[in-house]
């Protein structure tokens, strides 16, 4: 979320884990004019958002006496000031996160390094002032850094071992009221140190965790013994303790004749006529074969 002051054109960003937090970062905004610095809100201009909308932050606002104005949907250009600011830091995130080919998480610390940045730029707008020279009334530019460069913070406490390093390679990543936001590629946070020393003129980062993969010297330096394959003569069959059991039909079909193959099994009453005609029985042996090859379960015309 992004509120832009209309006089001085100095613009505040807000990150948002949901919109319902949006109506309190707005609250908490407009109560930190009046309490810092005496202003009273008088007006406050935004998008059509349902979270702008409910009926505690109305009654919020007329209670101070802000006067709301909601523009149309659809119609971002009756809120152009803050669409415009939106469209300029994410052209200036693009460009930071490319350049400096920091992870792609970090954009949430580039939008307000850039919010910082552009508070800091002369602006057409208010007659090529600093935003932040009339937002604060004073501003200091000695902290200005480039984005993405390299830098040592100081290890505090400091380790009672002499020989452990005293700083630690981060990456600037941002502005705190009283240090730096500092990139920490080791552990992947973000840690917050006074005690920096930066090398502007390295900015580009190349994540240094390397892998080892063991190279042709390392392994014919390695005396691995393979194990030398077993002799057949090793192998030892295991006598059959038990011989196979034959399988009778049952007794319900001791009058049929039985056709059987490896997956199909028929049986045929046996008559006088059927024992003598052979072409039926062929023709039960080719079904049987038929089935196992073709996976059918039509009948055979036998009769």
């Amino acid at each position: 979320m992004v509120l832009v002051d209309d006089y001085s054109h100095f613009c505040t960003v807000y990150l948002l884990k949901s919109k319902s937090e949006a109506e309190t970062h707005l609250r908490s905004y407009i109560s930190g004019l009046r309490a810092q610095k005496g202003i009273y809100s008088s007006r406050i201009r935004m998008d059509n958002a349902a979270e702008f909308r409910t009926n505690s932050f109305r009654k919020f606002c007329r209670i101070r006496g802000i006067k709301l104005e909601y523009s149309i949907p659809y119609s971002p250009q009756m809120n152009g000031v803050s669409e415009n600011i939106q469209k300029t830091l994410v052209a200036k995130v693009r460009c930071m996160i490319s350049d400096t080919n920091l992870p792609r998480h970090l954009w949430g610390e580039a939008i307000r390094t850039a919010a910082y940045q552009l508070n800091r730029t002369p602006s057409s707008a208010n007659g090529g002032k600093l935003p932040a020279l009339l937002y604060h009334g004073k501003v200091d530019l000695s902290r200005l850094k480039v984005f993405g460069s390299k830098a040592w913070a100081h290890i505090l406490p400091r380790s009672a071992d002499k020989f452990d390093p005293r700083a630690r390679p981060v990456r600037m990543v941002g502005y705190n009221e009283n240090g730096y936001r500092l990139y920490d590629p080791e552990t992947n946070s973000i840690v917050v140190s006074r005690d920096v020393i930066f090398n502007e003129n390295d900015y580009v980062f190349e994540n240094e965790t390397r892998y080892y993969s063991p190279t042709e010297n390392d392994s014919s330096e390695q005396n691995i013994e393979e194990p030398e394959p077993e002799p057949e003569t090793s192998k030892v069959e295991k006598p059959e303790t038990s011989e196979k059991r034959l399988r009778k039909p049952p007794q319900k079909f001791k009058d049929y004749e039985l056709y059987s193959s490896e997956t199909y099994t028929a049986y045929c009453l046996l008559t006088g006529e059927s024992l003598k005609n052979e072409e039926k029985k062929l023709a039960i042996e080719k079904e049987l074969h038929a089935r196992e090859k073709f996976n059918k379960n039509v009948l055979p015309d036998v009769t």
